[in-house]
């Protein structure tokens, strides 16, 4: 959707082009990359290709921020779980 209406290039930007990697690194990277480029208060949204098409990157951060929290806490747990079984 969001290619649709602004274009490959912004969705390159954000980190959100591909297939995603199961990999929960890499998913957290890519989520890091996307929530930098959603608070970057100098960032210039292009204009959308319909009329009446509206960006609130704040919205998304906040849908976005919390599972970034939750997922970076999972991965801490796991190097501390491999660390007490060495």
């Amino acid at each position: 959707m969001l290619q649709s209406m602004f274009g490959a290039t912004l969705v390159k930007e954000v980190g959100i082009e591909g297939r995603v990697e199961p990999d929960p690194k890499t998913i957290l990277a890519r989520a890091r990359k996307l929530a930098g480029a959603l608070s970057d208060p100098e960032r210039l949204w292009p204009k959308p290709s319909r009329k009446g098409i509206k960006i609130d990157p704040t919205a998304w951060l906040e849908d976005l921020t919390p599972l970034i929290l939750v997922l970076e806490a999972a991965l801490g747990d796991r190097r501390a779980a491999a660390r007490r079984r060495r």
